[in-house]
C-alpha cells in the first residue's frame, strides 16, 4: 500500500511504481511509470517525481559519456515515498567479467534538480574517456541537490562512488564504494556537505545474502517473483489454500552477520507469514534458513515486499518481493440501481432497494442480481437458493430465482415480492447459501423491509390470471390438498376462455389448461355431483356459436372429464348445485337465454350420472340469479330467482314443498336483473337474508332485505348500499368480527365502476376502504386463498383500464379461530329406509350461535360420503367450498331413500361466517330394513296394432309389501298426472328378491292413429310425490320409455335469386301433439341440435322466405317439431 504523501510545490505531480500500468503521463498511481526515466522526462519543470518502493534497475539516458539509470539535468524533483531503506537505484557492468567499459550504466548523473531518499548501488564507469566517463559510477553530481542519499558499493576508474561538484549533499552516506585508481569519493569545488558518512578506504565486513529454494541468490530488491526461486508461491484458494517456502540466509563476507530482524512492508501482509529465523548470529560462511507461508485471504494477486535487517553496511536491508494469487469463489449481491449490498446489511436501504417502501394497491417487486466476482464457478446451494427467514417472512416472496451456477465474471436476477399480510412495518432477511468460503458458513444476507399503512385491508398478490370480462369465479379445492383453487370464465378481448387455476399454496397460481368449452357470460358452480369425494364443476355461458351449459366430472387426477348430461345451454343467467329433493345428492337449476328462448329448470340428479328434467313451475328468466336456500328451516331447499321475464325485471321465491316448488306470490321482494344476489344471516337471527344489486324496476338497485321468517316477506332494512349493475355480490366475514359483510360490484348509475365491501357490526353495515379498483361485467368470489384465517377475494372485470383478473389478499390482523364441534347427536330410522338426524348447537368464538351454518355428510361404512357429501376433509374439517354448510341454519334432517340392508355412518360439523369449518363429530351408525327394490327392467312396443309388453323386476333385498301395480300413459308429460286415471293399470302380485313379471297393454280408443304416442309406464304411481320417475315402495325410481308413431313429415326449399322459400307439412296431419316447428339455418353446415345455428322461425305456419341472401353461396336449414309442447325433436322423414 502506498502512503499518503504532500503535492509538490512546483504544480503538477507524476509517479513511478513497479505496479503502475505506465501510461504517459504518468499522473497517477493506477498509471505509474515502471522506470525513472520515463516520469522524469514526461515531468514538467518545477514538478516532482514520486518513487515508490523498489529497485529500479531498467531504463536509462545518456549522463556525462556513458548512459545513466537517472540522468536530472532539468529543476525536477525526484523523491522517494518511503526512503532510502526501501526504495533502491541499481546501475551495470559492462561486463560481467569486465565490470567498466563504455556499456557500463552509472547510477545517477546530476546537474540540477533533486534527489531525495535513495540508496544508489551497483553503479559502474567507463575504463576510459573524459572525467565524466569514468568517474563517479554511482552518482556523477555537477550541480544540484541531494539529499538522504545512501552511496553504497559502487565502482568507477576513478571517484567510483562519487564525484561531486556545485552541489549541496545533505544526509549522506558514501562507503563500500571501490575505485580502480583515486579516491572512492572525489569533491570538487563549491560542494556543501551537511550531515555526510564519507569511507574512502575499504571496510571489512559482513556479507548478507538471500538463496531462493532452487539455491540461486536472490537479488536485493528483486521485483520478479519468480517461481523457480520460490519467490512465487502460485495459486492457493482463499481462505483455505495455503503453501510454504523455505529460503536460506548466508553470510558470504568476512565479519559475522547479526540479523536483527525480518518485517514485511507495503502489499499484503496479512497474506504472507515468517514462520521461522526472525533473528540471529551467523558466521562467515554460515547459512540459516527462513521459512515464509502463503495463506490467501482474498482473490487476485498478493504480493510482500520483505526487509532483513542486518549489520551488513551494504545490503541493509535486504529486500525482496514474494508473492502469489488468491483463488475464491466471490458472491455479490447488487440492488436495484447496481450498488453492493454487502453481506450482513442489516439496515434496508431505499437507494439499493432493500427497503420497498410504501405500499399501495398492488405488491411492490424488487430486482437484485447476484455475481461471481471470483476466479472459480460459484454454485448456490440453498433449497431454495434465494430463502427468506425472519419475523415477517411470510409479507415477502421470491418470485424468481436465479440460476444454480454462475462462472466467473457472471450474473443471475431475482426477484423478491412484497406483499404484507398486515398493516405495519414488515421486515425479513434474505438468505443466500453457496459454496462460497469466503462466507461464514456459506451465507449471505441482509435485511429487507416494507411498510403498509394501516388503511390498506387488501393488496394484489399477482396471481398471474388471464384477465377477462363478462366473467364468473368460483373458489374450490379441486385436488383435496387443503388450498383453494380457482375457476374463471370470461372474455380478454379477443377469445372466450374457461381455465381452472391451480393453487401452488405459495401464494402462486398455475393453469391446469383443462380443456374445458371457453365461455362468456356465464357461470361456474362447484359440487361433488357424485359423492365419490371429489368437486365436479357445472358450466354455463356462451360459446363460439351456441349457449351452452355443461357438468365436467373431476377424475381426481387433475383432469375432467364432460359427461355429456344433456342440458339445455343458458347464458346470462343462474347456475346452482342443491339437493332439490332431499335424496342427498346434488340436483341442479338452471336459468338463462338459449339463443331462442329464456328458461329457468330445476334437473333431478338419477345417481348414475344421467340427470332429469323436474316438472317444475318455474317462471323462465334471463340476466338474473339463482340460490338455493332454506328459508323457513324446514329441512328443504327453497329457490330464489331473479331475471327478466320478458315482462319485466321479476325477483320469484319458490317454497319447496317436499320437492314440489311453489311460488309465493307476495314477498316484498323488487324485481331485478343484471346483477348480483346472495343469502345469508346477516343480522345473528339464524334466518337467511339478502342482498341484490341490479337493475329494478325504476332503476339501478342495491338493497339488503331482512327475512321475517312468516309468510317468506322480507323487509328491505335501512342500510345505504351504492346502487350497481353488471356486477355481482357476496356475503362473507371479511374483517373476522363475526359478522357477514357484503361485498358488491359492478357500475353506478353515472358510468363509474365500482367494488364496495360493506362491513357488518351488529347487523348494521358501514364502508370499508378497500382500495380495489371498481370494474363492471364483472365477478367476485371469497376464499381465504392463503389458508391464514381470512377470507381473500378474487375479482374479474373490465375497469377504466381494461380487462382484469386479480386475486386480493385479506391484510387483517384479527384471528378467527374455526367454530366447536355440535352436540347431541341423535339418529332416528322411520319407514325402513329414511333416517332423521339432529345435533345441537355449536359455539365460536366469532361467530354468534345462531348465524353458525351446518354440514352433514351422510353414507356407508365403505362410503361414508356416498350418500351425502360435505364438501369438506372429514379429518380436518377443512372446507373445499366456500359456501354455507349443506344443512344451512337447520340442525336437522330427513333423509330418504337409504340403501336398505346397510350400517349408516354420518357426523356434522358447525361453519362460521368466513366459512371456516371446525371438526366433524360422528354420530352412531344406524341399519336400515331390508326393502323391495321394484325397477321397469323392459319394455317391448308393437307398433301397428300397438302393444306395450312391459316388464317390471325385484332388485331389492326384501319381498315387496304388497301386490305390484303397474300403470301406463299416452300422450302424458313426463310424469305420471295426479288426479287422471292411467290409460291401463293391471296387478302383477307380490314380488319376491330377484322376482319378475311381464304384462302387455293392447291398443284402445284412447290410442289415436296415425300420430306419435308417447308411451310411459310406472310402478306403483303415487301422487305425493310427483316428479319424473315415480317413487317405487321403497321410494326408487324407474326408468321411462318412449315409442312414436307417425306418418312421413315433408320439408322442402327452392332458391330463388337472392332468397329462398322454405314449405313444410302441416305437422297436425303428421300426428304432432303440437303443431309448432322452429326452422334454424346455418352457411356452414346442417344444425345438428335444436340450438346450432340462427333461429329463422318459430310458429304454426307452413313455409318461410328467408330473403337477402348472396348468390353462390350455400345456406343449411333444419326444421324441428314438438311431440309435448317442451322439448323440441326431429320430425320423422
Amino acid at each position: 500500500m502506498w502512503a499518503a504523501v504532500a503535492t509538490g510545490a512546483g504544480g503538477q505531480d507524476y509517479y513511478v511504481s513497479h505496479w503502475g500500468s505506465n501510461v504517459p503521463p504518468y499522473t497517477s498511481w493506477a498509471t505509474a511509470a515502471t522506470n525513472l526515466m520515463d516520469a522524469v522526462d514526461a515531468a514538467a519543470d518545477g514538478a516532482t517525481v514520486w518513487v515508490s518502493n523498489g529497485v529500479y534497475r531498467t531504463g536509462s539516458a545518456p549522463g556525462g559519456g556513458i548512459e545513466a539509470r537517472l540522468a536530472l539535468m532539468r529543476p525536477v524533483t525526484v523523491r522517494s515515498v518511503n526512503g532510502s531503506s526501501n526504495t533502491f537505484i541499481e546501475g551495470a557492468v559492462h561486463w560481467a567479467d569486465t565490470p567498466l567499459g563504455p556499456a557500463a550504466v552509472r547510477g545517477v548523473y546530476m546537474t540540477d534538480g533533486v534527489l531525495d531518499g535513495f540508496t544508489i548501488r551497483r553503479g559502474h564507469t567507463s575504463d576510459a574517456g573524459d572525467e565524466s566517463a569514468v568517474s563517479g559510477g554511482g552518482l556523477y553530481a555537477a550541480g544540484g541537490t541531494q539529499l538522504n542519499l545512501r552511496v553504497i558499493g559502487n565502482h568507477g576508474q576513478t571517484a567510483g562512488g562519487a564525484w561531486l561538484e556545485r552541489c549541496l549533499v545533505s544526509n549522506g552516506v558514501f562507503r563500500l564504494n571501490t575505485s580502480e585508481t583515486g579516491p572512492r569519493v572525489k569533491i570538487n569545488r563549491q560542494v556543501r556537505l551537511k550531515e555526510c558518512v564519507i569511507h574512502n578506504g575499504p571496510v571489512p565486513s559482513p556479507d548478507v545474502r538471500i538463496l531462493g529454494t532452487n539455491g540461486a541468490v536472490i537479488v536485493n530488491g528483486d521485483v520478479d517473483m519468480e517461481a523457480g526461486n520460490g519467490a512465487w508461491f502460485g495459486p492457493h484458494h482463499v481462505p483455505t489454500g495455503t503453501a510454504t517456502h523455505v529460503f536460506a540466509l548466508t553470510n558470504r563476507g568476512v565479519r559475522p552477520l547479526v540479523i536483527s530482524g525480518v518485517t514485511a512492508q507495503g502489499g499484503h501482509t496479512a497474506d504472507f507469514a515468517v514462520v521461522s529465523a526472525s533473528a540471529g548470529v551467523l558466521q562467515p560462511g554460515e547459512s540459516m534458513p527462513l521459512e515464509i507461508r502463503f495463506d490467501p485471504t482474498a482473490k487476485g494477486i498478493r504480493r510482500v515486499l520483505y526487509y532483513v535487517e542486518s549489520n551488513d553496511p551494504d545490503d541493509h536491508p535486504y529486500a525482496f518481493w514474494v508473492g502469489g494469487e488468491g483463488l475464491q469463489y466471490e458472491l455479490l449481491v447488487l440492488g436495484r440501481n447496481g450498488g453492493w449490498i454487502e453481506n450482513e446489511t442489516l439496515e434496508p436501504s431505499l437507494a439499493l432497494g432493500t427497503d420497498f417502501g410504501v405500499y399501495g394497491t398492488a405488491p411492490i417487486r424488487q430486482r437484485f442480481a447476484i455475481t461471481n466476482t471470483g476466479t472459480e464457478l460459484l454454485t448456490l446451494t440453498g433449497t431454495p437458493r434465494i430463502a427468506l427467514a425472519g419475523e415477517h417472512a411470510g409479507d415477502f416472496r421470491v418470485t424468481q430465482q436465479p440460476v444454480e451456477s454462475l462462472v466467473p465474471g457472471d450474473f443471475s436476477e431475482f426477484e423478491i415480492e412484497f406483499s404484507p399480510l398486515v398493516a405495519t412495518t414488515r421486515t425479513a432477511e434474505v438468505h443466500i447459501y453457496s459454496d462460497d468460503p469466503f462466507h461464514s458458513n456459506g451465507l449471505y444476507r441482509f435485511a429487507i423491509r416494507g411498510e403498509c399503512p394501516v388503511t390498506n385491508s387488501f393488496i394484489d398478490v399477482h396471481a398471474d390470471l388471464r384477465a377477462v370480462g363478462g366473467s364468473s369465479m368460483a373458489w374450490g379445492d379441486l385436488d383435496n390438498d387443503g388450498w383453494l383453487d380457482l375457476a374463471v370464465l370470461g372474455y380478454d378481448g379477443t377469445n372466450r376462455t374457461t381455465d381452472i387455476y391451480r393453487n401452488l399454496g405459495s401464494g402462486g397460481f398455475t393453469n391446469l389448461q383443462a380443456g374445458l368449452v371457453p365461455l362468456e357470460s356465464g357461470r361456474l358452480a362447484w359440487g361433488d355431483y357424485d359423492n365419490d369425494g371429489w368437486l365436479d364443476l357445472a358450466v354455463s355461458g356462451i360459446s363460439v356459436t351456441s349457449a351452452v351449459t355443461r357438468i365436467y366430472r373431476n377424475m381426481g387426477d387433475g383432469t375432467f372429464m364432460d359427461i355429456e348430461a344433456g342440458l339445455p345451454g343458458a347464458m346470462n343467467g343462474g347456475l346452482a348445485w342443491g339437493d332439490a329433493d332431499n335424496d342427498g345428492d346434488l340436483d341442479l337449476v338452471i336459468s338463462g337465454y338459449t339463443l331462442s328462448t329464456t328458461l329457468a329448470r330445476v334437473y333431478r340428479n338419477n345417481g348414475d350420472g344421467t340427470f332429469t328434467r323436474m316438472d317444475q313451475d318455474l317462471l323462465p328468466v334471463q340476466n338474473g340469479r339463482a340460490v338455493w336456500v332454506d328459508l323457513d328451516k324446514s329441512g328443504w331447499l327453497d329457490l330464489i330467482l331473479t331475471g327478466d321475464s320478458g315482462t319485466g325485471k321479476t325477483t320469484r321465491v319458490y317454497h319447496n314443498a317436499e320437492g314440489v316448488l311453489e311460488s309465493y306470490p307476495s314477498t316484498g321482494l323488487e324485481g331485478s336483473a343484471y346483477g348480483g344476489l346472495c343469502a345469508g344471516d346477516f343480522n345473528g337471527d339464524s334466518l337467511p337474508d339478502l342482498a341484490m344489486t341490479g337493475y329494478g324496476v325504476s332503476g339501478m338497485v342495491a338493497r339488503v332485505y331482512r327475512f321475517s321468517g312468516i309468510t317468506s316477506l322480507f323487509a328491505r332494512t335501512a342500510d345505504e348500499v351504492e346502487p350497481l349493475w353488471l356486477g355481482t355480490c357476496e356475503w362473507g366475514d371479511v374483517n373476522n368480527n363475526g359478522w357477514l359483510d357484503l361485498v358488491t360490484s359492478g357500475e353506478t348509475a353515472g358510468s363509474r365502476r365500482a367494488l364496495n365491501i360493506q362491513t357488518n357490526r351488529d347487523g348494521s353495515l358501514s364502508p370499508m376502504p378497500a382500495q380495489i379498483p371498481g370494474m363492471r361485467i364483472s365477478s367476485v368470489a371469497l376464499g381465504d386463498a392463503d389458508s391464514d384465517g381470512d377470507l381473500d377475494l378474487a375479482v374479474s372485470g373490465l375497469t377504466t383500464n381494461g380487462f382484469t383478473s386479480a386475486v386480493f389478499r385479506n391484510l387483517s390482523d384479527t384471528s378467527n379461530a374455526p367454530p366447536g364441534a355440535p352436540a347431541g347427536l341423535t339418529a332416528t330410522l322411520t319407514n325402513g329406509n329414511e333416517i332423521l338426524f339432529r345435533w345441537e348447537a355449536a359455539t365460536d368464538d366469532r361467530t354468534p350461535s345462531a348465524s353458525l351454518t351446518y354440514n352433514l355428510y351422510v353414507g356407508t361404512a365403505e362410503n361414508p360420503e356416498g350418500v351425502m357429501s360435505p364438501h369438506a376433509d372429514r379429518t380436518t374439517g377443512q372446507r373445499r367450498i366456500v359456501a354455507m354448510g349443506n344443512m344451512q341454519y337447520t340442525r336437522e334432517r330427513l333423509v330418504k331413500n337409504l340403501p336398505s340392508g346397510e350400517e349408516i355412518v354420518w357426523g356434522v360439523q358447525a361453519i362460521d361466517s368466513a366459512y371456516a369449518g371446525g371438526p366433524f363429530v360422528a354420530g352412531d351408525p344406524v341399519v336400515t330394513d331390508l326393502l323391495p327394490d321394484l325397477v321397469i327392467a323392459g319394455i317391448q312396443i308393437r307398433e301397428v296394432p300397438f302393444q306395450a309388453t312391459v316388464v317390471v323386476s325385484n332388485q331389492g333385498r326384501a319381498a315387496s309389501s304388497g301386490p305390484v301395480i303397474l300403470s301406463g300413459w299416452l300422450h302424458r308429460p313426463a310424469e305420471a298426472p295426479c288426479g287422471t286415471e292411467p290409460d291401463w293399470a293391471q296387478s302383477v302380485g307380490i314380488l319376491g328378491v330377484g322376482e319378475t313379471a311381464s304384462v302387455s297393454f293392447e291398443e284402445s280408443s284412447a290410442f289415436p292413429a296415425p300420430s306419435t304416442n308417447t308411451f310411459r309406464a310406472f310402478v306403483n304411481s303415487e301422487c305425493e310425490s310427483p316428479v319424473l320417475e315415480i317413487r317405487l315402495d321403497n321410494n326408487q325410481g324407474t326408468r321411462a320409455y318412449t315409442n312414436r308413431i307417425f306418418q312421413p313429415f315433408e320439408f322442402n326449399a327452392v332458391a330463388l335469386t337472392n332468397s329462398v322459400h322454405l314449405r313444410w307439412s302441416d305437422p297436425v296431419n303428421s300426428g304432432m301433439q303440437s303443431s309448432e316447428v322452429m326452422l334454424r339455418w346455418s352457411d356452414a353446415a346442417y344444425p345438428s341440435t335444436p340450438v346450432d345455428g340462427i333461429q329463422l322461425y318459430n310458429g304454426t305456419n307452413r313455409f318461410y322466405l328467408h330473403s337477402g341472401r348472396p348468390v353462390r353461396v350455400p345456406n343449411f336449414y333444419s326444421i324441428w317439431v314438438t311431440h309435448d309442447g317442451m322439448d323440441w325433436v326431429e320430425p320423422p322423414e
